[in-house]
């Protein structure tokens, strides 16, 4: 499945580094609310901008809460 371009994309270029990623978890958890499992912080979700703007929405439609 291709999910657009990935040029410039931070995670699909492997750009942070784990500090950065637990940075990034913190920001989506304050900005929306919800929460990320420790077995959710794992490559599969974070492979690339749009992956992860998907798996935030799915865990804000399981909340009951709207995406921006």
């Amino acid at each position: 499945m291709d999910d657009g371009p990935t040029e410039g994309d931070p995670l699909t270029n492997e750009a942070l580094d784990s500090l950065a990623i637990e940075q990034l978890v913190s920001y989506i958890e304050d900005a929306f609310g919800v929460t990320f499992r420790d077995d959710e912080i794992v490559a599969r979700n974070f492979a690339s901008v749009p992956t992860l703007a998907q798996f935030v929405n799915q865990k804000l439609s399981a909340a009951g809460l709207s995406g921006a």
